[in-house]
């Protein structure tokens, strides 16, 4: 499990919230686009249990039980990093909305004594799994708290984890009445199994959003949640107690410029996008030009989960506003671009689409 430090603290680059600085063309305004651009959709989800196993088994790479809000689901990878979620009817749908993998019903069972735990269910390809697991420590708070993702479901999501907390466990698994070993960090001493406690964020690969700027009704769902003199954000309460916060400063009268994405549950910050200095308005990017800028994650309130830069370039009439990681490196193997097109000239309605370029 590779662990690395987030920066922590601020360098000067990421500090305070500072117009794009970009020169707009003033006959391009339109009065009649009250809603600025969205250029990203972000998912993000705290699991306060999540029992973690690493196999050496030929198809199988990882099972991971989670417990979100006393529901559990199961997330499953194969040895090529692509992951199945397994989620049973009744379980809340803020953990899978976003989320572009491949979902299925596990008939999931799991049964908790003290430190032990018994999990039952059915993978995505028909196999009866049973776990039994054991915590065989205290728990451990981690300094190093920036965790890789192992590259799964890289084609997919680009995702950040805070691993706050872990427990040693021991497992023992079988897969059809075979049993499938545990790999080890310290031969037949240590296994990869953990009991954790961590956050996921990122942003996922999405199919084609339409989006006006002009009725308010094809804004999912997206209203002012506050307005002053100086700027200006939108709210979008996802479900339950998530939700989506887009914050701008406003630049002159006309132009709305994107300085944070923040995530939300219970009314707590958990993930939050921070754009250095803001984003140009997304609406009124003259033809062919360019402009870039630096971007950084929080996460759980630590800055500096990941940092990079960011460009946005109008080519051909179609925007392109692009995120290039640089640190950590293990999060930095691919690009996530947004492309917004609008639909006929001086219309109030564009199509967003996010999606992942290998670096």
């Amino acid at each position: 499990m590779d662990l690395k430090h987030p920066l922590g603290t601020r360098p000067d680059q990421y500090a305070g919230v500072r117009e794009s600085g970009y020169n707009y063309n003033p006959a391009k305004v339109n009065e009649e686009f009250i809603y600025p651009v969205f250029p990203f959709s972000i998912f993000f989800i705290s699991i306060r249990e999540e029992i973690f196993v690493e196999l050496e088994h030929e198809h199988w790479w990882t099972l991971e039980i989670c417990n979100f809000g006393g529901e559990w689901f199961v997330l499953d990878a194969i040895a090529s990093g692509e992951q199945f979620l397994g989620v049973d009817k009744g379980m809340p749908c803020e953990i899978y909305l976003n989320l572009p993998v491949i979902k299925f019903e596990p008939g999931l069972q799991v049964m908790k004594s003290g430190n032990a735990y018994n999990v039952m269910y059915t993978s995505i390809d028909g196999e009866n799994i049973r776990i039994d697991f054991i915590i065989k420590s205290k728990p451990i708070k981690l300094k190093r708290r920036n965790g890789s993702t192992m590259g799964h479901s890289d084609n997919l999501i680009w995702a950040l984890i805070d691993i706050e907390e872990l427990r040693l466990g021991k497992a023992s698994v079988i897969i059809d009445n075979e049993e499938a070993e545990p790999k080890y960090l310290i031969p037949k001493i240590i296994q990869k199994s953990f009991l954790i406690k961590q956050t996921i964020a990122g942003i996922p690969q999405s199919d084609e959003v339409e989006m006006s700027l002009i009725n308010s009704e094809e804004m999912h769902g997206f209203v002012i949640d506050s307005q002053d003199k100086t700027s200006v954000t939108w709210k979008g309460e996802v479900y339950n107690q998530f939700e989506t916060r887009y914050n701008f400063i406003k630049s002159g009268d006309d132009y709305l410029e994107l300085f944070a994405i923040e995530g939300r549950f219970e009314g707590d910050e958990i993930v939050k996008f921070e754009f250095f200095p803001a984003l140009p308005d997304l609406r009124y990017i003259n033809p062919e030009h360019e402009w870039s800028g630096k971007f950084s994650v929080s996460l759980n309130g630590i800055f500096g989960y990941s940092t990079g830069s960011v460009e946005v370039v109008n080519e051909s009439g179609v925007i392109y506003c692009t995120l290039f990681p640089e640190y950590p490196y293990w999060a930095s193997n691919r690009h996530i671009r947004s492309r917004i097109r609008y639909q006929g000239e001086n219309s109030g309605d564009i199509i967003r689409e996010n999606f992942l370029v290998p670096k």
